[in-house]
């Protein structure tokens, strides 16, 4: 299904969709419209793929709720157009479950489980919210923030996965915050900071297998050191504590 940008009120609503190259595809954020209950799987891009190479400025959001991913490359994939996912269920992804870039993307009450992918990736990404989210059975990354700026990242649970938040090249002018997350089990590092800045406020890494808290600068090859700095309050880390190398 392929939305134009001028469409409105459009509901996609208990449909199934299944080995596409994208299963559903925007070019804005359509007013009033809902992708809602579905079933997609296999598809060799993205589930569901709302792109636009500026930000859209209307506030206008696209609304995708409850409906169900499996075995996706990527399961949803946002630049640039104003999405709220919410209560969606994506499971043994392949690339990433959900890809966020640019800025108009809200994350809220999803459940991501299993698969060698990582669970939410924001590249590049501006003034995104990633919440209330729950991951379990990842190979990697629950939740990685890259050359992003301005996210919240808040009462999120990660557990039984490779690892936790990984904070990489941000902005240190217009920092992430990463407020009340909950990380239980992590096989590697339960919060990675390379090359960046976050604000890192009320979070606790439980039971970690490696360090609950890794902290290094990044060093470009002939290039100018990006030291991390992290702004560190009332975090609850377990006794194998932090690393700052």
């Amino acid at each position: 299904v392929d939305v134009a940008e001028n469409a409105a009120r459009v509901l996609i609503e208990g449909n199934r969709f299944a080995n596409n190259r994208v299963g559903v595809r925007f070019g804005a954020s359509n007013k009033n419209t809902i992708v809602s209950k579905n079933e997609f799987s296999g598809h060799r891009d993205a589930g569901i793929w709302a792109v636009r190479s500026e930000p859209d400025q209307r506030s206008d959001a696209i609304s995708l709720s409850e409906n169900r991913f499996t075995k996706e490359r990527i399961g949803i994939f946002t630049a640039n157009v104003s999405v709220l996912m919410e209560r969606n269920e994506l499971l043994d992804s392949e690339e990433a479950t959900i890809q966020l870039t640019g800025a108009g993307a809200i994350v809220r009450g999803n459940r991501v489980s299993g698969g060698a992918a990582m669970g939410i990736v924001a590249e590049n990404a501006r003034g995104v919210v990633i919440e209330e989210n729950e991951f379990d059975g990842l190979a990697a990354y629950g939740i990685m923030l890259k050359g992003s700026a301005d996210s919240l990242v808040r009462g999120n649970r990660i557990h039984n996965s490779g690892y936790g938040l990984a904070f990489v090249l941000g902005n240190a002018r217009s920092p992430s915050t990463a407020i009340d997350n909950t990380i239980i089990e992590p096989k590697s590092t339960g919060i990675d900071v390379i090359g960046d800045s976050p604000i890192l406020r009320n979070n606790q890494v439980i039971r970690p297998r490696a360090l609950a808290l890794k902290v290094v600068d990044f060093q470009p090859e002939g290039g100018q050191k990006v030291q991390s700095q992290p702004f560190l309050e009332g975090n609850n880390f377990d006794a194998r504590g932090l690393t700052v190398a």
